[in-house]
């Protein structure tokens, strides 16, 4: 603890003249330190500190970040885009054009001979492994293949 000597140590300080130098400059600082802390706060101190803290709450709360301006743009832009896919969707369905979903491979002929019907229903697999679903827009006054 500052302040405090071991008997040993204040033995050798009597002994040795560089060290009791050096404690005298020790004891000397631990006193400005501590008159340094015993000074009297002023009144109105804790409440000057208390308006600040709030007063930059209020403006850090009114403040809006950068990226609170991009999340928002996002997302008008996401539902703005959502709207016009949804409109022009909706305009397709009014004016008689039909979705369907189709595989891109049709059923092959029935005209398949018992000598070749292995290797069809093989190839048949690999192909139809590969087939993904697609949407087509079919217009009702064209046949489709």
């Amino acid at each position: 603890m500052p302040g405090e000597r071991d008997l040993e140590l204040a033995r050798h300080e009597r002994a040795c003249a560089t060290c009791r130098h050096f404690a005298r400059r020790g004891s000397q600082f631990e006193r400005k330190l501590a008159d340094a802390v015993a000074i009297d706060v002023p009144p109105s101190l804790a409440e000057r500190i208390h308006r600040r803290r709030d007063f930059s709450e209020r403006v850090r709360q009114r403040q809006v970040r950068p990226l609170r301006y991009a999340l928002i743009a996002s997302g008008l832009l996401i539902l703005c885009l959502a709207l016009l896919l949804f409109d022009e969707f909706r305009a397709l369905l009014s004016s008689g054009i039909e979705v369907q979903q189709s595989l891109t491979l049709q059923a092959p002929d029935a005209t398949v001979s018992r000598r070749s019907a292995p290797a069809f229903s093989i190839a048949r697999g690999l192909i139809a492994a590969e087939a993904l679903p697609t949407a087509r827009f079919l217009n009702p006054s064209r046949p489709t293949l």
